[in-house]
């Protein structure tokens, strides 16, 4: 769950290399995509919930860094 919401990311360190998070909107039936960052190479994320805001913790292989994203919907 991200934001109250089903979710999945999804990050891949070949090709362009970006972070994206799908949701399911259930008013349109169809997934929505959302891109986190572009040419990042995320090679693992973690999820945590702080105060109430959810966030994504990643290590980005690719540039060299560890990235922290702030998530709302």
């Amino acid at each position: 769950m991200i934001c109250g919401r089903p979710a999945v990311v999804i990050g891949h360190r070949e090709g362009e290399k970006n972070l994206i998070l799908f949701t399911w909107d259930k008013e349109r039936k169809e997934y929505i995509y959302e891109y986190i960052d572009k040419d990042c190479g995320s090679a693992n994320v973690y999820k945590f919930t702080n105060h109430g805001e959810d966030y994504i913790l990643s290590a980005n292989r690719e540039t060299d860094e560890v990235a922290l994203y702030r998530l709302w919907l």
